[in-house]
């Protein structure tokens, strides 16, 4: 119930889109095309601060950039930056147990 209020709120906060149609992103897709992410950035940076998940941006359906929370963003800073923080993580689950 509470997820699905959240996303009528998400919604809400920026319906307005190119051309003057109205809609909303579909924030339940983690890949979006570069074009419709701009079109829709502010609905977009709306579901990664309130819904904490991550999106990508693709290119000719290659993706090429991530938009992640903040304290994620920071985290990798706090590493060293995006190639040891992924040094780390690489790391991490080649140590870690399998997933039952």
């Amino acid at each position: 119930m509470v997820f699905s209020t959240l996303k009528m709120y998400i919604a809400a906060l920026c319906t307005s889109r190119r051309f003057g149609k109205f809609g909303s992103m579909d924030t339940d897709q983690t890949d979006h095309p570069i074009a419709d992410a701009r079109a829709n950035l502010s609905e977009l940076l709306s579901a990664v601060r309130l819904l904490r998940r991550g999106y990508y941006l693709t290119s000719r359906s290659k993706r090429v950039a991530a938009l992640l929370p903040v304290d994620i963003g920071e985290l990798v800073d706090q590493a060293g930056g995006p190639g040891r923080a992924a040094q780390i993580l690489r790391d991490y689950l080649a140590e870690a147990p399998p997933a039952s």
